[in-house]
């Protein structure tokens, strides 16, 4: 009788801990950013990337007028970030070099970017 109570309570356990990270992986969370130039005045028009630790593509939004993005239904893990502007030219990320999405949180990222030379600026809509 004690065998079969242990080998239930065994069971009961494994389908929970099965369970909870079935959860655990369908809990999404958000990323917000904001891409700035060295001289502090948001950095519209261009396009984020989030990088997973292999370095491989996983998100990519654009920004609009005021720099801005938002990330929605992003794995926790840590990223790091690759932006490119309209051309497709890519622009040196200054800081941060990554974030860290933590479960169901939502992240606030101010990115810092260099805008580069006027010949990078085009804007071709």
């Amino acid at each position: 009788m004690r065998s079969l109570i242990i080998i239930t309570l065994t069971a009961l356990l494994l389908l929970a801990a099965t369970g909870c990270a079935q959860i655990r992986a369908n809990i999404k969370s958000i990323v917000k950013v904001t891409v700035y130039d060295e001289t502090g005045a948001t950095y519209g028009y261009v396009s984020v990337k989030l990088l997973d630790e292999n370095g491989a593509m996983k998100y990519q939004q654009n920004v609009n007028e005021r720099g801005v993005t938002i990330f929605e239904g992003v794995t926790a893990g840590t990223y790091s970030f690759d932006v490119v502007n309209v051309n497709g030219v890519s622009i040196p990320v200054v800081s941060p070099e990554s974030v860290t999405v933590r479960l169901g949180k939502t992240e606030r990222v101010d990115l810092k970017v260099l805008r580069g030379t006027p010949e990078e600026q085009t804007y071709d809509y």
